[in-house]
């Protein structure tokens, strides 16, 4: 975690949500992040908003994963199953995220997609 300790100081510093579309430009435009720590951010972005993410038709492998994460028949809630799909990529792609980083992350991306 030492070594991603200023992009997790950075997603959990945003505190305006009153104005979510600025998560990400907020956060991407730290002063504490170096230049490689940028690009890691946007990679880490591209999984917790990416469109495939945040779509609604998922794959039969995509909907046994979310039915096993969520523990009821994916497609029932197609919010609930982006949101859970979103947690679990970000997990199993960054396992050093804290929880509130991963919830700020799909915080924000949740709102990129209202």
């Amino acid at each position: 975690m030492e070594k991603h300790s200023n992009i997790v100081s950075a997603i959990q510093s945003f505190t305006r949500w009153e104005r979510p579309w600025e998560f990400f430009p907020s956060i991407s435009a730290s002063p504490i992040l170096s230049t490689a720590e940028r690009a890691e951010l946007e990679k880490i972005w591209e999984v917790a908003a990416g469109q495939d993410t945040w779509v609604s038709v998922f794959s039969s492998a995509e909907r046994a994963e979310l039915e096993e994460i969520r523990g009821v028949a994916a497609g029932q809630d197609p919010w609930a199953d982006s949101i859970a799909y979103a947690t679990a990529r970000l997990s199993a792609s960054y396992p050093w995220l804290p929880a509130s980083a991963l919830h700020q992350l799909i915080n924000g991306a949740a709102y990129q997609w209202r």
